[in-house]
C-alpha cells in the first residue's frame, strides 16, 4: 500500500511540473496558446493606439482619447493617429490636393458629400479666401459650395476600436460640466510646444509635479501657455502616465494656405455636430459646423467653416 501511495505521488507530481498551455478563447475561437505562461494579467483597456484615461462627455458616458491627431498620406491614401500627442504635420497641410505628396497632412475640411474626409483635390489657389474683393464673388462661393453634404466620420478609417468624433456637446460637456470640470483643464507649454491639457475623471497628481488649472479671462493680448504651466518632455511622460491628454495648439488651414503665426497661438477641433449660424450676409451660401477652438488662451466650442481645415481627434468609448 505505501509503495502504491509513492508512486501515485510521483505521478502527480510529474503532472504537476510538466509544461501548462493557457488557452485564451473568444466567441468560442482559440484566440491563442501560452505554454508555460509566468502570470495572467486582466487590464481594463488594451485598445491599441488607445491613452488609459477615462473621461466623461456626458452623464452616462466615458471615453478614452487616441494617442495623438489623425494623419493622412495623399500618395498611399494611409490614415494613422501621430505617434505622440505632440505631434503635427504644420506646414505639409500646404499640399493638400497634391496627390502625389508622400507627406501627412492632419488639418481637414469637415463634409465628405464631395470631398475625401475632408481632403479635397479640387482645391484652388486661394482655398475660402475671396480673390476679387468682392466678398460675394462667384469663385469664392463655389469654393464654399464644395464643403456641403451629410458627415461621415472619420473613426471609420482606423482599425481597432470603434473611434469616432465628439459631438459639440460632449466637447463642452467635458470642457465645462463634468464634475470638477474647471479642475480638469488648463494650458500648458511642454517641450516648448503650447498645448491645452484635460485630465481623466479620477486624476490623481504625479508627485513632484504641480498642475494650475483654467484659461485666460479676458485672454492676454499674445499668448503666454507657459506662464499658466510649464513642463519638460521628462515631466509630461509623468502626467500622460497618469492619464492627462493634450491637445496641441496646431494652428489650422484656409484652403491650400496653413498660416504659420496660428501655430502655437490657436487650433480648432472638429465635432460631429453640423451648424449653420450664418452670422454675416457673406456667409449665408456657405457652411458651418462646431469645433472646439482654441484661440490665444481662450478654449470653448464655436463654429467654423466647413472648409477650414481643422484638427481630429478620435476617441473610442470606455468600458
Amino acid at each position: 500500500m505505501r509503495n502504491l501511495l509513492f508512486t501515485l505521488c510521483a505521478v502527480i507530481s510529474i503532472q504537476t511540473i510538466s509544461a501548462q498551455t493557457v488557452k485564451i478563447y473568444k466567441d468560442g475561437d482559440v484566440l491563442s496558446n501560452v505554454v508555460d505562461a509566468d502570470s495572467i494579467v486582466y487590464t481594463e483597456n488594451e485598445i491599441s493606439d488607445c491613452l488609459m484615461g477615462a473621461f466623461s462627455v456626458s452623464p452616462t458616458k466615458k471615453v478614452h482619447f487616441s494617442q495623438g491627431n489623425l494623419q493622412y498620406n495623399q500618395k498611399t491614401k494611409h490614415w494613422r493617429f501621430a505617434t505622440n500627442q505632440y505631434d503635427f504635420t504644420a506646414n505639409e497641410n500646404n499640399h493638400i490636393g497634391e496627390n502625389s505628396y508622400d507627406g501627412y497632412l492632419d488639418l481637414f475640411g469637415w463634409s465628405t458629400a464631395s470631398t475625401y474626409f475632408g481632403i479635397n483635390s479640387t482645391l484652388d489657389t486661394y482655398g475660402w479666401l475671396y480673390t476679387s474683393g468682392d466678398i460675394m464673388d462667384p469663385e469664392y462661393m463655389t469654393y464654399f459650395s464644395q464643403f456641403t453634404g451629410e458627415f461621415v466620420d472619420w473613426g471609420k478609417n482606423i482599425q481597432g476600436a470603434d473611434w469616432y468624433t465628439l459631438s459639440s456637446d460632449e466637447w463642452t460637456y467635458l470642457r465645462n460640466t463634468r464634475t470638477n470640470a474647471d479642475q480638469l483643464c488648463g494650458f500648458a507649454c511642454v517641450n516648448g510646444n503650447n498645448v491645452i491639457i484635460f485630465l481623466p475623471d479620477n486624476w490623481v497628481l504625479p508627485e513632484g509635479l504641480t498642475f494650475n488649472p483654467g484659461f485666460s479671462s479676458p485672454p492676454s493680448t499674445e499668448s503666454k501657455y507657459a506662464e499658466h504651466n510649464n513642463y519638460t518632455l521628462n515631466q509630461w511622460q509623468l502626467l500622460e502616465a497618469a492619464g492627462a491628454v493634450f491637445l496641441p495648439v496646431a494652428g489650422y488651414r484656409e484652403g491650400k494656405n496653413y498660416d504659420s503665426n496660428n501655430m502655437n497661438w490657436g487650433a480648432k477641433y472638429w465635432s460631429s455636430t453640423p451648424t449653420d449660424p450664418t452670422p454675416y450676409d457673406y456667409e449665408s451660401k456657405s457652411t458651418h459646423s462646431d469645433a472646439f477652438a482654441i484661440i490665444s488662451e481662450i478654449a470653448e466650442v464655436s463654429w467654423s467653416s466647413n472648409c477650414v481645415g481643422c484638427c481630429v481627434r478620435l476617441v473610442c468609448n470606455a468600458q
